[in-house]
């Protein structure tokens, strides 16, 4: 994977909504909520993290 010759611009609006949600996922430290009951699946989320990042850079073509 690398950067595509034929770029297109980045919806910033996106990739902040994205970096924003990995922010929050990653400031959980694991906890689910404030009783500091853990997640059975949090693993799952940090998964649909990187495919929702690798699909929005595809999109965008940042990445071939």
């Amino acid at each position: 994977m690398g950067l595509s010759d034929e770029s297109k611009p980045v919806d910033l609006d996106s990739l902040s909504i994205l970096e924003r949600a990995i922010g929050l996922y990653r400031s959980t430290d694991g906890v689910w909520d404030k009783t500091g009951e853990e997640h059975p699946h949090l693993e799952d989320f940090a998964d649909l993290d990187v495919h929702l990042m690798r699909d929005s850079l595809e999109k965008y073509g940042l990445l071939k």
